[in-house]
């Protein structure tokens, strides 16, 4: 894909998973927006979903793995469906894209929080099932430096661009203490498509 794409303001979608609850699919745990992945019911509601988005102006959507990651799916006792569910969220989002054609599909990847080794080898897991049906990666609401390179390092061999979400919980920090400017500073970045803020208030943005 284009680089410069982001060298303009682009929307991206809304808040999946509160979404869902809204139209009607019951919570499962905390599996949360997963839950309309493991059931087939909700299969034809998740692609509304992505297509209502779309209807409203998202330019960019983000597939639904935010809680398909191995410990949420371990803490939910379904760690053996991590492959069925991350492929079925590829697979719903591309055929959104396959309706609309001028969208881009961002493959989102959330924060692992295992060990060192292990959020390497997951973040990688995650991003090959999800490779065949996105435009770019998405890191999303990764808190240090330290996790973006696990995560850059984690795609490297699929070539593909990036999208960097940083989570601020409050002030001008990261959660891990260090500056957003050290995401740029501190990493050789290759594939860089641009860097936004993840899951923060309006005032939490206006300051940083």
């Amino acid at each position: 894909m284009n680089t410069e794409f982001f060298k303009q303001p682009r929307i991206l979608d809304g808040g999946m998973g509160q979404e869902l609850l809204a139209r009607g699919m019951e919570p499962n745990g905390t599996l949360w927006r997963a839950n309309a992945l493991l059931q087939e019911k909700y299969h034809q509601l998740l692609l509304d979903t992505h297509l209502d988005f779309i209807k409203s102006g998202a330019e960019i959507i983000v597939t639904t793995t935010f809680t398909t990651r191995r410990l949420r799916l371990r803490d939910n006792g379904v760690e053996n469906k991590f492959e069925y569910l991350n492929t079925k969220a590829g697979e719903i989002a591309k055929k959104a894209k396959d309706l609309n054609p001028h969208v881009l599909v961002a493959g989102g990847l959330p924060p692992q929080y295992l060990t060192y080794e292990e959020d390497r080898k997951n973040f990688y897991e995650q991003a090959k099932l999800l490779n065949p049906y996105i435009d770019f990666f998405y890191f999303d609401v990764l808190s240090s430096v330290r996790e973006f390179k696990l995560a850059i390092e984690a795609i490297e061999s699929f070539h593909k661009p990036y999208l960097i979400g940083a989570h601020i919980s409050e002030g001008v920090k990261l959660p891990s203490g260090e500056k957003i400017s050290e995401i740029i500073s501190s990493i050789k970045h290759k594939n860089l498509l641009g860097l936004i803020l993840s899951c923060v208030s309006p005032e939490n943005y206006a300051l940083n």
